[in-house]
């Protein structure tokens, strides 16, 4: 499976935990996770995504934890994660940088961001901003 896409879980309304990790799976897209309002947890590390467009987990509303380690991504653009996600990780995407100031900034109940393994070298002034709940921030750099 290269990409998930649109409407793909349409029928699978009660659905709470998505397993989609080692699919190389290379793009989500806005409207890949419509009609899964039950869905809490999402797991879609061990794949090829590369970049995060604004939106792509905004049809998520019970969407509480994020698992998205062990990619390529490069990029996450602003207001990408619901405002209800509490758990957030993209560790070991070796090259994540904050092309996008505010990525996180709407994150207003995420408990915990995992970024450790990634080549991470500014961070901007802004990047963390609006993480009022945040309990536990892991930035251990990824050494070449």
């Amino acid at each position: 499976m290269k990409r998930v896409l649109t409407d793909a879980f349409i029928n699978t309304t009660v659905l709470s935990s998505l397993y989609l990790r080692n699919n190389e799976l290379r793009s989500v897209v806005p409207g890949s996770f419509v009609n899964l309002p039950s869905l809490s947890s999402l797991f879609m590390e061990n794949n090829k995504l590369t970049s995060l467009l604004s939106g792509t987990f905004a049809d998520l509303p019970a969407l509480a934890n994020l698992y998205l380690q062990n990619n390529h991504i490069i990029s996450i653009e602003n207001e990408t994660f619901p405002a209800q996600i509490r758990h957030l990780d993209l560790s070991n995407n070796k090259y994540f940088d904050f092309r996008h100031d505010n990525p996180f900034t709407n994150l207003t109940q995420l408990r915990t961001l995992q970024l450790s393994g990634n080549d991470i070298t500014d961070v901007p002034d802004t990047a963390l901003q609006g993480l009022q709940s945040l309990t536990t921030l892991s930035v251990l750099l990824f050494i070449n």
